[in-house]
């Protein structure tokens, strides 16, 4: 048998398998989609990062001064990825996706960037007595209101707002709302 010959053919399959399996297993962003293209304020957005990755890292930065880190892998997911979020205040935001080592997961490769204009009212907004320092505003999106006193860190919640009308219910169920809960039941139970 010629040794050259198999010396050849061996090269020439492990360059293949090689240049499939990075092809396969490679962890790159390759964008990232917003919808609705013009959202509105304290609505929530739907943000795609697209790419193929199934182990690695990234950071998104919504440009509102909000970010997450985020891990691709068999546990999380992988790309494409799908988030939400919601802007409280209607403006021009770029929004930045870039590969990030987080914990053990090595940083996916490339970025990508999404430029948005939301419209609309700002969301709710109250704002913390003030300690010395500036004091901390809480957003709540449209549909919600601030539940409590907004903490000297600038930690609150926001719970649903109840309807203004009753819900129509059929024959002799009753509307009620209780702990924002809405729903029709039997009266008094």
């Amino acid at each position: 048998m010629n040794t050259s010959l198999v010396r050849t053919l061996v090269g020439a399959l492990i360059g293949c398998a090689t240049a499939t399996l990075g092809t396969a297993w490679a962890n790159t962003i390759s964008g990232v989609r917003v919808d609705p293209a013009a959202p509105e304020a304290g609505k929530p957005v739907k943000i795609v990062i697209e790419g193929q990755a199934s182990n690695c890292g990234l950071y998104v930065d919504y440009g509102d001064g909000y970010s997450d880190n985020i891990k691709i892998g068999d546990r999380e997911g992988t790309l494409p990825r799908e988030l939400t979020h919601a802007y409280a205040k209607p403006g021009h935001y770029t929004l930045k996706v870039v590969g990030k080592k987080i914990t053990t997961r090595l940083p996916c490769d490339g970025s990508a960037q999404a430029s948005l204009t939301v419209a609309g009212k700002p969301a709710v907004t109250a704002t913390a007595p003030s300690t010395g320092g500036a004091a901390a505003a809480a957003t709540c999106p449209e549909g919600w209101r601030l539940l409590g006193k907004v903490a000297r860190d600038g930690s609150f919640r926001c719970a649903a707002q109840a309807p203004a009308a009753g819900l129509n219910c059929p024959g002799k169920l009753k509307s009620f709302e209780k702990d924002g809960v809405i729903g029709c039941g039997r009266a008094g139970k």
